[in-house]
């Protein structure tokens, strides 16, 4: 019950958050999703914004919410930065 009312919460206020406004991010698509991996199992919700070349995801259950940055400097190449809490404990790092 307690990551329904978490992913109800996120779905009712991501929409009023979002006034796409032109030059800034955009909300391109929500993701669910279920299932057991190696650290967390249960439903993910996932919201990706885009801007021109760069996205912006932020990903969250009931154990933990992570936001990734990325910035496109080529094609075939991004850089990104990310950060988020698992378990109550931060982290932060980079990838791509």
């Amino acid at each position: 019950m307690k990551q329904f009312i978490v992913c109800a919460v996120i779905l009712a206020v991501i929409p009023v958050l979002v006034f796409a406004q032109p030059g800034e991010f955009q909300l391109d698509k929500i993701q669910i999703s279920s299932g057991q991996g190696a650290l967390t199992s249960g439903l993910d919700v996932t919201s990706i914004f885009s801007r021109e070349k760069n996205t912006f995801e932020i990903t969250g259950n009931a154990e933990r919410v992570y936001a990734v940055y990325k910035w496109r400097i080529l094609p075939s190449f991004n850089l990104s930065a990310s950060g988020g809490f698992f378990n109550n404990a931060p982290w932060a790092g980079s990838a791509d």
